[in-house]
């Protein structure tokens, strides 16, 4: 657990190993993005639009908000750069973007923005009704991201509407993509190098 310094939480640290390591949101997004591939279309496009965003959402998350705080406080950064970790919070993204831009154009479609939301929604009152499973109990509740500790009152709410309008941007992204891919980039010879390019800018 990264903790910001207005946090009240007594510092433990919280090992995530075997059934608890499915307590992460990175763990639920990979789930899901597994259970995607062995879906029937009609629900694996629905599941698709809440996988592609939320995966970018992992990967923006530990790059731009988990992995700042951890070097900002002088914290080990060992285990973000295990390759594990680097897969789970990265490869998803890829494979979002894959699927999308060089697999068959995935739709997301603008109607559905509520979807990814909802898993969010979620994940969050799961990991909440956990808080005091993460760690014995004497050493009270526990929050596996530090943007989840209710204890740092306003700054949680403003990081949770952060988090959604992120998770929001990235659904937009997707709308976008299949558009662009579809309908505005050319379709001639050169149409994989453009479709490639997406993958690699985005």
């Amino acid at each position: 657990m990264n903790y910001l310094p207005s946090s009240k939480l007594k510092k433990y640290p919280i090992h995530f190993h075997g059934i608890k390591s499915q307590g992460l949101f990175t763990k639920w997004c990979w789930n899901l993005h597994l259970f995607f591939s062995t879906m029937a279309i009609a629900t694996a496009l629905v599941v698709f639009e809440i996988a592609a965003p939320s995966a970018m959402l992992v990967s923006a998350v530990v790059a731009h908000g988990i992995w700042p705080q951890l070097l900002k406080k002088g914290d080990d950064t060992a285990h973000l750069k295990r390759p594990v970790s680097l897969l789970q919070h990265n490869l998803n993204t890829v494979f979002a973007l894959t699927e999308t831009a060089l697999l068959g154009a995935i739709r997301v479609r603008p109607t559905d923005f509520v979807v990814a939301p909802l898993f969010g929604i979620t994940y969050l009152l799961f990991a909440w009704s956990m808080t005091h499973n993460w760690a014995p109990k004497e050493e009270g509740p526990q929050f596996p991201y530090f943007f989840l500790d209710t204890t740092m009152g306003w700054i949680t709410t403003l990081s949770l509407l952060i988090l959604l309008l992120v998770l929001l941007m990235f659904f937009g992204i997707f709308c976008l993509a299949e558009f662009v891919l579809t309908e505005v980039l050319p379709t001639d010879s050169y149409a994989l190098f453009w479709h490639v390019a997406f993958v690699i800018v985005t």
